[in-house]
């Protein structure tokens, strides 16, 4: 049965039962016994998002059931050993089988009438995305009844969508057809901050059993969306696998060049014009430096923003201590923390809204034992206590910045007691192990 024929006849026995409208999603319970949990993601596993795949991994290490769902892999090149394995684990459903979508389509109709009626008229009613038609209408919904056939076929009992964007979208349709609970996680610009990022937010929160967040700053923004106590919200601190984090042994810096390292990708979020401005600051001061930067640029998202850092190094006359690396595998990066004396990433809020709230690059280069310096912004100062286990400056202000890199490079043992302060501060707080516990209370 096709879709468009599926919705003149969904339409019409609507009318014919007196469906009532406006209909909107709400919130089930998970049935008893054992759940069994389903993942869903746009995308699964990511080079840029190794924190979803610690989650499920360390879920599954506590004896959860997680079964995992994406659209499509990334099949970057650079995927290290522990990732590769997810490609295989993970249920990919694009391009999507016709005959099993069919199948399911037959399935629901016969199965919950009303529930696909009413499902076809809010995705069609309803506004999730800043580019609307009804093409895009029935790829959502098709994507909704063939994630909802799969999350039955495999008993999943409860679906958790780790981005509140369109693909949480996709997942409480799902969760409806399927009759069973759904919940979503609300986590950066990506889905929250980003001005394209809040179409139908309100919709997808309110419509959960409960919703995770990574900070507090991210829960005063969700309370804001949602009226006071409509749906729970949970505080679950992003972690690392810290045994994965070995520190190496600080070296004296007798001599030769101090090495900062920043990692993100070329966005203008990351702020790393004001970096290159802050090294120039300290190179100035006398003190020779080798800074490596590791991402690659989005041109999707920040056309053009690389030219411009790639430029102002130029212009800085910075070529001969700044390395631009790229995207790299993360097993490479964890080599490039270990040989590093400073992370730095002054993180800005962009033009378009996006900003970074709990930046993980933080909390690995913390785990590695290295001195940070950050902007205080956002949830960073839920990571960093300024003075403590890293400096915070104010954002945009690379003068700020220079004289915290001047402070750490003319004072090793402030940066060496900052570092220790910092794999404290991630062991107590930042241990994927201990704060996946919340999850599985979560998950019932």
């Amino acid at each position: 049965m096709s879709l468009s024929l599926m919705g003149r006849r969904v339409y019409t026995f609507a009318v014919e039962q007196g469906t009532r409208w406006p209909w909107r999603p709400r919130p089930r319970s998970t049935p008893s016994g054992e759940p069994r949990i389903g993942y869903y993601l746009w995308k699964f596993p990511v080079l840029t998002q190794t924190f979803v795949q610690r989650e499920i991994d360390a879920l599954r290490r506590a004896g959860q059931r997680v079964e995992v769902f994406a659209d499509v892999s990334d099949q970057s090149d650079l995927l290290d050993a522990q990732a590769r394995p997810f490609i295989e684990m993970t249920h990919h459903l694009l391009p999507l089988d016709r005959r099993r979508l069919r199948n399911y389509i037959c399935r629901f109709f016969g199965r919950r009438p009303v529930t696909l009626v009413n499902v076809f008229l809010y995705t069609v009613s309803q506004r999730y995305a800043a580019h609307k038609d009804a093409a895009e209408d029935l790829r959502i919904l098709r994507r909704a009844v063939y994630l909802a056939g799969c999350l039955q076929d495999r008993g999943v009992t409860h679906v958790h969508c780790p981005w509140a964007d369109r693909s949480s979208f996709v997942a409480m349709l799902a969760a409806q057809l399927a009759n069973i609970s759904y919940s979503v996680q609300g986590r950066a610009s990506a889905d929250l901050y980003r001005n394209r990022s809040r179409w139908a937010l309100a919709e997808k929160l309110a419509a959960a059993k409960f919703i995770v967040t990574s900070s507090d700053f991210n829960r005063r923004f969700l309370n804001s969306v949602l009226p006071q106590g409509h749906t729970p919200i949970h505080v679950v601190y992003e972690g690392v696998d810290v045994g994965r984090f070995v520190p190496s042994p600080r070296r004296k810096r007798i001599a030769g060049p101090i090495r900062i390292l920043s990692v993100g990708r070329l966005i203008e979020e990351k702020g790393f014009l004001h970096l290159l401005k802050a090294l120039a600051l300290v190179r100035d001061h006398g003190h020779e430096l080798r800074c490596v930067i590791v991402g690659a640029p989005d041109e999707e998202r920040t056309a053009g923003y690389d030219r411009q850092v790639t430029a102002l190094c130029e212009e800085l006359r910075l070529q001969s201590c700044v390395r631009f690396a790229g995207a790299l595998p993360f097993d490479d990066v964890v080599r490039e923390y270990a040989c590093a004396d400073i992370f730095a990433l002054p993180c800005v809020v962009a033009r378009d809204g996006s900003r970074d709230v709990t930046p993980n690059v933080l909390i690995e280069a913390m785990a590695m034992k290295l001195a940070v310096v950050a902007t205080k912004m956002t949830a960073i100062p839920e990571i960093i206590e300024d003075g403590v286990n890293g400096i915070l400056v104010p954002p945009r202000n690379h003068r700020a910045l220079a004289d915290a890199l001047l402070e750490l490079i003319t004072n090793q043992t402030l940066a060496e007691t900052l570092g220790e302060n910092a794999r404290r501060t991630v062991e107590e707080r930042f241990d994927i192990d201990k704060n996946v516990r919340s999850y599985r209370r979560l998950f019932g």
